[in-house]
């Protein structure tokens, strides 16, 4: 009755896991192709009645350069992280100030996440391997395949719904609490795969 049990058991979660680890595939796999991207980077975050947006045209190019062009909340800042080059987060604040950069370490909290996340784990292949590490279940959106994750985060539930593109890489990730509320928005628009970008780019402002 046991092996009956434990079978039966195999058989009904054996779908969905198959499921969760072709989609993993499939998304690392897209991954594996890309070498650079830019697009059109925002987040949106409600707490406590207010809405906070962060806006910005992100480059990223293997391995781990990024470069940050501010739109919002302030216009004209720039961000570079190039490992080649430095260990530190280069920052110029004002952009009519060009010689006026601050160099920071990667885990300084003004050039890292409220969750510890660093600059050069800001890419879409972390944020694959994020997904794939606490994978739950998968939906049909249309065209598009939504991972639904539940999770306990500091003694609070978390939901989480994450949109995967029909190239296999994320579009958009909502993040709410219990109750349904939406506490953070993330997205990623005009998404462009493999751009020509210009050797300098990761090195000037």
């Amino acid at each position: 009755m046991r092996k009956l049990s434990l079978l039966l058991f195999s058989v009904l979660i054996s779908p969905i896991a198959c499921e969760g680890r072709d989609i993993c595939q499939k998304m690392r796999a897209a991954w594996e192709k890309v070498e650079s991207y830019q697009c059109a980077y925002q987040a949106t975050t409600y707490r406590e009645g207010k809405v906070t947006k962060t806006r910005m045209r992100y480059t990223f190019q293997k391995p781990d350069k990024v470069r940050m062009d501010i739109e919002e909340p302030r216009k004209g800042a720039a961000l570079l992280y190039n490992p080649k080059n430095s260990i530190k987060v280069k920052v110029r604040p004002f952009p009519k100030m060009p010689f006026f950069v601050l160099n920071y370490d990667l885990t300084d909290k003004r050039v890292s996440s409220d969750s510890g996340g660093t600059v050069e784990q800001s890419d879409l292949g972390n944020r694959i391997e994020k997904i794939c590490q606490s994978y739950k279940e998968t939906e049909s959106n249309g065209g598009e395949m939504l991972i639904v994750q539940n999770d306990l985060e500091n003694g609070k539930r978390l939901k989480r719904k994450i949109w995967i593109g029909e190239n296999f890489l994320p579009r958009k990730i909502e993040i709410a609490d219990e109750s349904g509320k939406t506490q953070e928005e993330f997205e990623w628009l005009d998404l462009n795969i493999n751009p020509k970008l210009s050797s300098e780019l990761f090195i000037k402002f």
